[in-house]
C-alpha cells in the first residue's frame, strides 16, 4: 500500500470514527435527556457544531487525498507512455526500410556499424541518418586514412614474404643432374 492509499485509508477511519463519536456522544445526550440531567443547550449546540466541522474537515481531506491519487496515477502512466514513444529501437520499420538499412550497412565493418549505433544513441537520430551524419562521414575517412599508412609504411605486421631468386650458379650445376632427379627429398 502507497503512501497516499495510507492517508485515504487513515483519513476514512479517522472521518468513521469521528461519525461514531459523534453518534454515541447524540445517543448520551438522549440518555441525559432521558434521565433528568439537563445540560445546557448552547453547550450541546456548540459540541454538536464542532463534531459536524471535524467531520466534514475529514471528508474533504479524504475526498482531496483520492483527487491527489488520481492525478499522480495519471501522471505515471503518462510518463510512462511518454518513456515508451522516446525509445527509438522500438519504432516500427517496413521491410523496405530494413532491407535498404542492411544494404547500407554491409558497406562498413562491425567497428564501423557499432560507431555509428552508439552515434544514433548520442544524437537521438535513426541509424540511417547516423550513416549519413558528418561525424560518421569524418570518422569512416580517418579509418581509410590509417589503413592506407599502415599499408605503405613496413611493420612486422605488414611485412611482405622475402622471395629468394634462383641462383645462377645452381640453374647451371642442376641442369647437369639426370632428368627426375629430386634432391629435396631425404633418404
Amino acid at each position: 500500500m502507497t503512501d497516499e492509499e495510507q492517508k485515504i485509508a487513515d483519513a476514512e477511519a479517522l472521518a468513521a470514527k469521528e461519525m461514531a463519536e459523534k453518534e454515541a456522544k447524540e445517543k448520551e445526550e438522549q440518555d441525559a435527556k432521558a434521565n433528568g440531567s439537563k445540560e445546557d443547550e448552547k453547550t450541546l449546540e456548540q459540541k454538536n457544531k464542532e463534531l459536524f466541522a471535524r467531520t466534514k474537515k475529514a471528508e474533504d481531506e479524504a475526498k482531496k487525498l483520492r483527487e491527489d491519487m488520481k492525478k499522480l496515477l495519471e501522471d505515471e502512466t503518462q510518463k510512462k507512455e511518454t518513456k515508451d514513444d522516446k525509445n527509438p529501437n522500438e519504432e516500427k520499420i517496413s521491410p523496405i526500410e530494413v532491407a535498404m538499412l542492411a544494404k547500407q550497412l554491409a558497406k562498413y565493418d562491425d567497428k564501423e556499424i557499432a560507431y555509428a549505433e552508439k552515434l544514433a544513441r548520442v544524437e537521438g537520430i535513426k541509424l540511417v541518418d547516423a550513416l549519413n551524419h558528418q561525424d560518421f562521414k569524418d570518422y569512416i575517412d580517418v579509418k581509410k586514412e590509417k589503413d592506407r599508412i599502415n599499408k605503405t609504411t613496413l611493420s612486422p605486421e605488414n611485412k611482405s614474404i622475402d622471395v629468394k631468386k634462383k641462383d645462377p650458379m645452381f640453374d647451371k650445376w642442376s641442369s647437369n643432374l639426370p632428368k627426375g632427379f629430386d634432391f629435396t627429398k631425404k633418404k
